[in-house]
């Protein structure tokens, strides 16, 4: 075995003893902000690379947690992120209450309303305003910077580096980065993976052709299980299309020119000897059908020539997806 596959199998099995759901902790102190495993950097780094590989393969299942903001220059997730002043970029602002006096119009922050025993006067008319509501409203806060006396309704957004000191401002925010975390449990495959004691893409599991990878028909069908029970538990959409090609002579060609239209967490995988699967987890009815518009009028005729149909497939409540399956292949060939 080799000592990728090794790896790998132990990514597995901390995910399934971490069962059923191997969450990230975050941890201010690491250099990612957030860990898998505790107080031990270079193996949290490995099972994180790991894992990321998997999720690619359809081992395991990947949720989104969070993200994280990261400074541009050092790539620190201690960035603090706060409100500034639209002039100077200062940090030291004050908000204050705002007053609206009915009866002249004036709009002034509350402190310019002295007080007296009668109640707040205004410095514009000097009458005394007695009641909220009647004599004068609040409209909201303001913001004042204590630094160079300046006033205005929205600060602006500014990010600090505790790492480098890089600061950043406005349009500048911009080049902040993120860091995506992720909770990870293990598919159908992965468990399967792991009772078999092997990576089931070791002994012709995946397929590859010219550098593009199509997975065989028990590896498309246990991936397309595994999003079926995810859409009926959390409504998440999927689509799936089936593409019939004239020969498997036509497939070098073929195969890495379907996976360019394709999202990074599609998979491509085999029916039978004429048709391929295509998965598409999260992905709505109405975005597959731009993908088969692409697919059925690709630029390049040799892809054109290769295929002989394609079409989307509505899998619903069907018990014996295998049947279905076959149904809506041989449905495609008869049209």
């Amino acid at each position: 075995m080799s000592e990728r596959d090794e790896r790998w199998l132990r990514a597995l099995a901390a995910v399934r003893d971490a069962g059923p759901l191997l969450a990230a902790h975050w941890d201010p102190q690491s250099r990612e902000g957030f860990v898998y495993v505790r107080g031990d950097d270079l193996a949290d780094q490995e099972l994180r690379s790991s894992l990321e590989d998997l999720a690619r393969f359809g081992y395991v299942e990947r949720t989104f947690v969070d993200r994280l903001s990261l400074c541009p220059n050092c790539r620190s997730h201690a960035i603090n992120v706060r409100e500034i002043c639209l002039s100077c970029k200062s940090s030291n602002l004050t908000a204050v209450e705002t007053l609206h006096h009915y009866r002249c119009g004036f709009v002034g922050p509350s402190y310019a309303f002295a007080l007296d025993d009668e109640g707040r006067r205004c410095p514009k008319c000097g009458r005394t305003l007695h009641d909220l509501g009647t004599d004068f409203d609040s409209p909201g806060t303001s913001f004042v910077c204590r630094v160079c006396d300046s006033k205005f309704q929205l600060p602006d957004v500014g990010a600090l580096c505790l790492s480098c000191g890089q600061t950043l401002a406005g349009d500048e925010m911009r080049r902040i980065v993120y860091r995506e975390a992720f909770s990870y449990r293990l598919s159908r495959l992965g468990a399967a993976a792991l009772q078999s004691g092997r990576l089931l893409d070791r002994d012709g599991e995946t397929r590859y052709e010219n550098g593009a990878h199509v997975f065989r028909r028990s590896v498309v069908l246990a991936m397309l299980e595994d999003e079926r029970k995810r859409s009926r538990r959390f409504g998440t959409p999927y689509s799936v299309i089936v593409i019939a090609v004239k020969s498997e002579a036509h497939e070098m060609a073929l195969a890495p020119r379907l996976l360019e239209l394709v999202g990074e967490t599609d998979k491509l995988g085999r029916l039978d000897a004429r048709h391929y699967l295509l998965l598409m987890p999260s992905v709505s009815s109405a975005q597959a059908k731009a993908t088969l518009k692409q697919i059925l009028n690709h630029p390049s005729q040799e892809v054109r020539e290769a295929i002989v149909r394609a079409a989307m497939v509505e899998l619903g409540d069907a018990s014996d997806t295998v049947e279905r399956l076959a149904e809506a292949t041989r449905w495609i060939d008869r049209q």
